[in-house]
């Protein structure tokens, strides 16, 4: 396999200090799992090639602004013959290309876990190349110009062929103020110029030719989100604040506007249809119906947890299932469940994959009695820490067992999917924030009516709660609610995630799903590869699974120094904003997977990991993709942390944040000359 060397070349000031961006002798390798070779890396960029000969990529020219102001609830942001981006690209007729033929397994760990310190592998200097099965090389020559010159006949969606190459930033912006002058900027060739970044993606492309199918939600995020581009930002912490569109913003500010001077009964009219709307687009991305399921909106994914824990029947004696891998917002239903004598149960966690495994769920879903108030099982769709997507079959094996499952999706979407036709939880609980963006805060709830009838109380000078009324008929009750803190529900909130939500669906959560592994199976599998300059220690200690099953858009890991101690994460953030890239730090918001990453010897087996005295302190660096994250948001990820390979690199930026502080006090507490 070959290899691409990154070259930082020094540049001395007038003062004769070496540039802080400056590594020597540093090699980085980009892996594509079974990669096959290298495309031709002349006329630009892959990605920009692809944009350029693919008919049915999206017009610039379509994206105008009254199509952008449709409100109709089956209105859509880019509309493509009636069909959105997904559906239309699952009637495209493709040529024949072997099923997964440039995807091959490695035999890599599951996952990197444990002491940091540990005797590590030998270094992973080379990957064998391994032509797909069955396919000559004559044929895979010819299958190589056909994915460069890929023949687009058809003219489907009646588009002109419109160049919608990647734009470069405008050399005339003055950065100055997002980033001091002292620190070097990682963008500033990433295009065509850039040999290793080409040749990366290259083969990232070769890697996962279905990844070409999504390229038409670059011209999506160009357009709805221009300041990525306009500002060379990486945003990468979409697990804690998803980033909301330009249209949903524009939409949401024309409805305030509107209704700024009018605030009779046709204006509430309005807006109450936009929480139908809501409702309606919440269970069709669920693909549910409302004589399934029951939603109560709150105002945070919080009071959703609260209002599950002060309205089920726990009794004395009931038992409580909760998985080791939980959002620390189970203390509620734990809380809940101790006030009431019911036995709370921990389900741990497998240590080497962090999984819900066979031999530990098996007893303890079996029910050794039948309580008639029921059992609560308590799980996450998607750990908000690991990005590891739990099986959903642990669902219908609970009921076998007379269990009630409650699911929590907050970081599941927009980049998962959940099925409630096949799979179907007694609660759903999710967020928002995750999802659009904007407004901050607000949660749902969805309940499903064979298991409980939902009724709200409302107290002058007290929260809200819902009532569960089990064994009602399903048809009784209303479709939905709105828990609020006071009288006024937020309605105008209710239109900006309308808009929010309509701007995913016209995506295809599909293709947002496909992009999003692709991309984060990339990153593991370069961060695994990261080396000291001795090659003896790994760079990087990752919690995230190596293989594509399972594969969610969460990564976590923590920087180690040569020593094997880690990097504060929180200086880790703070240096990657200096290049304009946006991380998270997962602390306290899940106790109980934070407690097995921790040291071994504070470890516990009991639902006292969710207790906070005995936090385990432990933190980590988190990359978390979005619907519209791409290729060089991923590179410069991976080129970012490679600095960390100079012992020096630390020390001389950790001095110059400290000076910078110091600049900025003597700046805020100068006193006025007269």
């Amino acid at each position: 396999m070959s290899e691409s060397l990154v070259q930082h070349r020094s540049k001395t000031s007038a003062t004769g200090v070496v540039d802080e961006m400056h590594i020597h002798d540093s090699r980085m390798t980009f892996l594509s799992p079974g990669e096959t070779g290298h495309l031709s890396c002349s006329n630009g960029t892959p990605v920009k090639k692809l944009e350029r000969s693919l008919k049915h990529s999206i017009s610039a020219d379509s994206l105008n602004p009254a199509a952008l102001r449709q409100s109709s609830t089956e209105g859509a942001v880019y509309l493509f013959g009636d069909k959105n981006i997904e559906q239309a690209m699952k009637e495209k007729v493709r040529e024949y290309v072997p099923e997964n033929a440039w995807i091959s397994k490695l035999d890599l760990p599951q996952h990197s876990n444990g002491d940091s310190r540990r005797t590590l592998e030998p270094p992973l200097t080379s990957v064998t190349s391994r032509p797909p099965s069955g396919i000559q090389p004559i044929k895979k020559l010819q299958l190589r110009h056909d994915y460069l010159n890929p023949k687009v006949e058809s003219p489907r969606f009646g588009y002109s062929h419109t160049p919608t190459a990647l734009s470069r930033g405008d050399p005339s912006l003055d950065r100055s103020s997002s980033t001091s002058s002292s620190w070097s900027s990682l963008d500033a060739c990433l295009n065509e110029e850039n040999p290793e970044f080409i040749e990366a993606e290259h083969r990232f492309l070769e890697a996962n030719r279905d990844y070409s199918e999504t390229l038409m939600l670059e011209a999506v995020r160009r357009e709805e989100y221009p300041d990525l581009r306009l500002q060379r930002q990486t945003y990468m912490d979409y697990a804690n604040f998803a980033l909301a569109s330009k249209y949903q913003t524009e939409e949401h500010t024309r409805i305030l506007m509107a209704q700024e001077h009018d605030f009779g009964i046709d204006s509430t009219s309005n807006l109450y249809h936009h929480v139908s709307a809501v409702h309606a687009s919440l269970l069709k991305m669920f693909n549910t119906t409302k004589a399934a399921y029951s939603v109560v909106f709150s105002t945070s994914f919080r009071t959703a947890y609260r209002l599950v824990a002060n309205a089920y029947p726990f009794r004395k004696g009931s038992p409580l299932l909760l998985c080791q891998d939980n959002h620390e917002c189970v203390r509620q239903l734990l809380n809940a469940a101790v006030s009431s004598g019911a036995q709370p149960v921990l389900a741990p966690l497998g240590e080497n994959d962090l999984c819900m495994t066979k031999s530990n769920m098996k007893p303890m879903l079996k029910r050794r009695f039948f309580h008639p108030s029921g059992s609560l099982f308590v799980y996450p769709a998607q750990s908000n820490i690991t990005g590891i997507r739990h099986s959903l079959e642990w669902i219908s094996r609970a009921h076998k067992s007379s269990w009630q499952v409650l699911l929590d999706v907050s970081t599941l979407l927009p980049t998962g999917q959940l099925d409630l036709s096949q799979h179907q939880p007694d609660f759903v609980i999710g967020s928002f924030e995750n999802m659009v963006g904007y407004p901050s805060g607000m949660g749902y709830l969805l309940v499903k009516r064979s298991s409980f009838c939902v009724s709200v109380n409302r107290f002058p000078e007290a929260d809200s709660t819902i009532t569960l009324t089990p064994k009602i008929p399903a048809w009784q009750g209303e479709d939905f609610h709105i828990v609020c803190d006071d009288e006024s529900p937020p309605l105008f909130l209710f239109a900006s995630i309308n808009f929010g939500i309509r701007h995913l669906q016209t995506l295809g959560l599909g293709l947002v799903n496909q992009r999003v592994k692709a991309l984060a199976l990339w990153i593991v599998h370069n961060l695994k590869s990261l080396r000291h300059e001795d090659e003896f220690w790994h760079l990087v200690n990752v919690y995230s699974p190596f293989t594509e099953e399972n594969r969610g858009n969460i990564i976590s890991f923590n920087v180690l120094e040569c020593n094997g101690e880690h990097i504060k994460p929180t200086l880790v953030k703070r240096l990657a904003a200096k290049y304009r890239i946006t991380l998270g730090v997962a602390a306290c918001v899940n106790p109980g997977v934070a407690n097995l990453l921790g040291h071994p010897k504070d470890r516990k087996k009991s639902v006292s990991v969710f207790d906070e005295r005995y936090s385990s302190g432990f933190t980590c660096v988190q990359v978390s993709l979005g619907p519209l994250s791409n290729f060089e948001d991923a590179y410069r990820i991976v080129e970012f942390l490679m600095r960390f390979r100079d012992p020096e690199f630390v020390p001389t930026h950790v001095a110059r944040l400290e000076e910078e502080n110091h600049q900025s006090a003597r700046t805020t507490f100068r006193r006025p000359t007269i």
